[in-house]
């Protein structure tokens, strides 16, 4: 598979952000320059803006292409260019704060590309609102008011536009242009909306014009002192400015792949728009529209990167709002539309996980630990209902029938639940031995290893019965991803449950749960079910809320890390990179979409969804330092091509459960290609890892396997292409390979 990101898997639809961080106002740019305000959702798949302004030139002709881009990946700075036959219309749409005000930028400019001919042109603007219109008053204007529409003035029959002065105030400021005047004009189509055309000018090839619109966020009282074009530009080269500096913008990750590189950085930038002041505490939310909140699964793996990021304060603020989750009955729940009984098992991982990758593990989980015990006689409940189910019930001994998610609705017989119950119990197992409290151990134990044998048996018996991998949804209860019930034989496909279905569970108990051996045929039949899936784009499709000829772009990370834990760190890097490519040019994911070739236009979910961008940073980080039980592996799954000469790789102070860990790897390419590896862990308060090893890179150019290793300057002998390590906290690794001829 090809390792380059052109996002030639980008969803047609995109929502950008250019808020800042902890911004409340979280300004979205559509794919063609327009900002979207104020998100209604009338159902999970209905949504609609309360606000839109759209732009484009004054032309009787149509745009033969638009492109987007951000500045860089540091700066949320959007360029949208709209490409007409004479015309290019390019707008810069930005957020602005100083001295309390804040507000949206945007600067345009417009250039006549033809070869011959004057255009008389400016920029067109479509303000829709469904409760209120702009006016200016009854002259051009450089401020726009909003106001209902009953209130707004009367308008002569002949504009004069004479008048040098705008109007009296007539409500809140939504807009300001300057330099040039606005007066009402023709919206776009005739559509129930405000159409406003910038004082046109006549353009002569190679001319332009242009000018800038500010939007008060929120809309102002008075009309802010924006007194020229030079004003817009000063706030852009301040917000570059702002965005370059950003001190949590300097990662402590770094590959040689710009590529990469940028992603990661465009990641940790959109998990900082996205984040927001809930009660005092910096809430590290999923998105900025549908899930606009910190869901306890997708919280999992953010506040799990937020450490990673070396954001402790982020990390243990969303503890806190995790922990003001608990309920009276101990369980841990956050979504309240269906029982997602999972979430218990999750919020314990959670905790077990949080305090792992803290600066006192012990001390964080003791005083966490009454919480995990509550937690754990919860489920002890749970189980005892789905105990007293008929012996004959696909869930006797299991978990009682829940919600499922990823992809599947309805109260349901399925093992979703059952799966991140283990991978919980797993977890506080793991929490109670750091805690030298064996009896709880002990207890936990007993509980997992019943709930473990129980699932063994009931996965036993689909196996035996020639499915050749394990559905998350137990085929008695029925076949529309929507609805429980018996099987029907008339559910739509775009309504009906794939294999690949709920499958995100799966992989999250194979790892990070490591509920499985990797060798285990939960495992590889699971993988098998991917391999099959992943032809048309690279990642396994038909997994998700669109059943139906579609991808869910960030749960290539579920799957990847399930191929990484068994072994196949090829599949484990095709999957980074395939994943990287259904993003947008802009550098954010949607949560699912079509299929690139189907043209079914299908979407789901959150843009820009930051369950994905933390999954990036958590996939390349995991390729680089991989977790396993009680061993870390260095290098697990790295592209050949990171390699080459002169490229760094480099993690600085990563959190792992073995403490903070550093790694270092330099190549050099003389007559012979030279690896260096240097590893050091500060740990104090953090056990060793029993093992310790290299997984060996092969880089490009190189003929074969290294002709020479050396640890610490003594020369030793490769096993099955890792490395072992004794446990020191530093040490460094050199390799020599022969060069192809």
């Amino acid at each position: 598979m090809s390792h380059a990101i052109d996002f030639r898997f980008a969803p047609p639809s995109r929502w950008t952000a250019i808020c800042l961080p902890d911004d409340p106002h979280k300004t979205l740019v559509r794919e063609d320059g327009a900002l979207l305000y104020g998100f209604t959702q009338t159902h999970l798949a209905a949504w609609h803006f309360a606000t839109v302004v759209e732009f484009s030139a004054q032309t009787a002709d149509r745009p033969v292409s638009v492109t987007q881009r951000t500045e860089s990946a540091a700066r949320p700075i959007v360029v949208t260019t709209m490409r007409y036959p004479r015309l290019e219309l390019t707008l810069t749409a930005f957020a602005h704060e100083h001295d309390g005000f804040r507000a949206d930028v945007v600067m345009w400019e417009l250039t006549h590309i033809g070869d011959d001919g004057e255009v008389l042109t400016g920029l067109h603007i479509d303000h829709h609102d469904r409760d209120a219109v702009l006016t200016g008053g009854t002259a051009p204007f450089h401020v726009a008011y909003s106001v209902a529409p009953e209130q707004a003035p009367a308008q002569p029959i002949w504009m004069d536009d004479t008048a040098e002065q705008d109007g009296t105030p007539l409500g809140p400021v939504a807009l300001v242009h300057q330099p040039q005047r606005l007066h009402l004009a023709h919206p776009t189509g005739f559509r129930p909306a405000t159409g406003l055309d910038v004082t046109p000018e006549i353009l002569r090839p190679g001319g332009r014009t242009g000018g800038a619109l500010v939007l008060p966020q929120p809309a102002v009282a008075e009309t802010p002192a924006i007194a020229d074009l030079a004003w817009a530009e000063a706030a852009l080269t301040r917000a570059r400015a702002f965005w370059d500096e950003l001190p949590a913008l300097r990662l402590p990750i770094t590959v040689p792949d710009p590529a990469v590189q940028d992603l990661l950085v465009a990641c940790v930038r959109n998990l900082l728009q996205a984040r927001e002041i809930r009660d005092g505490l910096p809430v590290p939310q999923v998105g900025a529209t549908v899930y606009r909140g910190l869901w306890i699964v997708d919280g999992h793996f953010i506040l799990e990167t937020a450490r990673y990021l070396g954001f402790a304060a982020d990390a243990d603020a969303g503890v806190r709002v995790l922990l003001r989750r608990v309920r009276p009955d101990g369980s841990i729940t956050g979504l309240e539309m269906a029982p997602h009984i999972k979430e218990t098992a999750i919020a314990i991982a959670t905790l077990v996980r949080q305090s792992e990758l803290s600066a006192d593990p012990r001390g964080a989980l003791s005083s966490h630990w009454p919480v995990v015990l509550r937690a754990i006689n919860h489920i002890a409940d749970l189980r005892r209902q789905a105990d007293a189910l008929p012996i004959g019930h696909p869930l006797h001994g299991l978990m009682p029938p829940a919600f499922a998610d990823g992809g599947v609705a309805g109260v349901r017989a399925e093992y979703t639940t059952t799966l991140w119950t283990l991978a919980g119990l797993r977890a506080a197992v793991r929490g109670a031995t750091m805690l030298g409290r064996a009896s709880d151990r002990d207890a936990i134990h007993a509980q997992y290893l019943q709930l473990r044998a129980n699932f063994d048996k009931a996965a036993r018996r689909h196996r035996e019965e020639g499915l050749a991998y394990l559905p998350m949804i137990h085929p008695e209860s029925g076949s529309h991803h929507y609805h429980a019930g018996p099987v029907e034989a008339d559910v739509a496909a775009w309504h009906r449950i794939r294999p690949g279905s709920a499958t995100w569970a799966l992989c999250q108990a194979i790892w990070p749960g490591e509920v499985f051996e990797p060798g285990a045929h939960v495992v590889t039949d699971l993988l098998e079910l991917f391999d099959a899936l992943d032809d048309e784009q690279g990642i396994p499709a038909e997994t998700g809320w669109l059943p139906y000829r579609a991808a869910w772009p960030y749960a290539a990370s579920f799957a990847a890390h399930a191929w990484l834990y068994a072994g196949r760190a090829d599949k484990a890097v095709d999957y980074l990179y395939a994943f990287a490519n259904h993003a947008a040019p802009t550098r954010v994911w949607r949560e699912e979409q079509s299929l690139t070739a189907t043209g079914n236009g299908q979407l789901w979910g959150d843009m820009p969804h930051n369950w994905a961008s933390a999954e990036f940073v958590r996939l390349v980080r995991h390729l680089l330092l991989f977790e396993r039980d009680d061993t870390l592996e260095l290098l697990p799954a790295v592209p050949a091509e990171w390699f080459g000469a002169g490229h760094t790789i480099e993690l600085e102070r990563s959190t792992t459960r073995f403490g903070p860990v550093s790694l270092r790897v330099t190549t050099e390419h003389t007559d012979v290609i030279t690896v260096t590896v240097r590893y050091t862990r500060q740990g104090d308060s953090h056990p060793a890892p029993d093992r310790l090893s290299l997984s060996l890179p092969l880089p490009e150019g190189a003929a074969e396997r290294p002709t020479e290793i050396t640890v610490d300057g003594r020369t030793v002998p490769p096993a099955d292409g890792r490395i072992p390590l004794a446990t020191v906290d530093d040490v460094t690794v050199r390799m020599t390979y022969r060069r192809l001829s």
